[in-house]
């Protein structure tokens, strides 16, 4: 955990887990796995406007779940 802190604070994000209750019930470790995953993931995307749009869609869909 003390890892993704520190990519939490390299990104100036926060991967604070949603707070529904299918996503309690998969628990921290859980989340904590896919968001490796999705940052790893994300590194080995090399081409740049490629990662622009994967971070446009990641950023899009996250607003979406707060409506």
């Amino acid at each position: 955990m003390r890892r993704l802190r520190e990519i939490e604070a390299l990104l100036g994000v926060s991967f604070s887990p949603p707070s529904d209750p299918e996503a309690e019930e998969q628990g921290d470790g859980v989340f904590a796995c896919q968001a490796v995953d999705l940052l790893r993931a994300f590194h080995r995307i090399t081409d740049p406007e490629a990662r622009r749009a994967v971070l446009r869609l990641v950023t899009e869909a996250a607003r979406g779940e707060r409506a």
